[in-house]
């Protein structure tokens, strides 16, 4: 097995790990796995969406927008981008009734 391939493992790995600590509502724990794959990996998508959703899931906003816009930049196909625009208006509509009460 070559470096691309164990990188590419260990990506993914990382990405089970994070998806396995937000199901244990390890949310700190969950955000260390996508944090780790992300610098395994930075263009790649997943683990900036995954780590917005529960940058969403703990009511940080502006986090939540800015992994969506970086998942945005790299993955460019509608379907994806549906998902994400829709995910990043919705944390901006939260942020916005956030700052105004």
């Amino acid at each position: 097995m070559n470096s691309i391939e164990k990188t590419s493992i260990q990506y993914w790995k990382l990405i089970r790990i994070g998806k396995a600590k937000k199901v244990l509502e390890d949310f700190n724990g969950a955000i260390k796995a996508y944090s780790k794959a992300i610098e395994i990996n930075k263009n790649k998508y997943n683990a900036y969406f995954y780590r917005g959703n529960i940058y969403s899931k703990i009511k940080n906003h502006d986090y939540a927008i800015s992994d969506y816009k970086e998942a945005l930049r790299i993955k460019n196909s509608n379907f994806c981008t549906e998902i994400i625009l829709e995910r990043r208006d919705k944390e901006i509509l939260e942020k916005f009734k956030l700052n105004k009460a």
